[in-house]
């Protein structure tokens, strides 16, 4: 069975005889007072952004614009299509109801105004 750290909500698992995690027993071996662990946060802190974090609890779009001195701001997504991911080919793959499709074959099909065959390549 393993061992919770018996500092208060703190969740972290413990291996030492003393019952504090690793990290609160550095904090102890320090000198230090016991603070909580803060856990980083995954998602930017601005209000209604969804982007990774990056530093400091904000994306890097909300980052630069701190490093800048400008006010905070909505930043709307790159791709009117939505957002997405580079796949190891390079390719920007993006979910249209819930269906994953590539990018440059979703950006012609709206341009010629029909579906592309499977057979059909797009020279970009």
């Amino acid at each position: 069975m393993t061992k919770i750290c018996i500092f208060p909500k703190c969740e972290r698992k413990c291996n030492c005889k003393d019952g504090y995690c690793q990290a609160h027993k550095e904090q102890l071996s320090k000198g230090q007072e016991l603070k909580p662990i803060r856990k980083p946060k995954l998602i930017c802190m601005f209000p209604g952004c969804k982007r990774r974090h990056y530093r400091h609890g904000l994306c890097a779009c909300h980052d630069r614009q701190k490093n800048k001195g400008q006010e905070l701001s909505y930043i709307k997504p790159n791709s009117k299509y939505g957002s997405g991911h580079i796949n190891v080919l390079g390719y920007k793959i993006i979910s249209i109801n819930g269906k994953e499709r590539l990018e440059h074959r979703v950006i012609m099909e709206n341009h010629i105004r029909r579906s592309l065959l499977r057979s059909e390549s797009v020279h970009h």
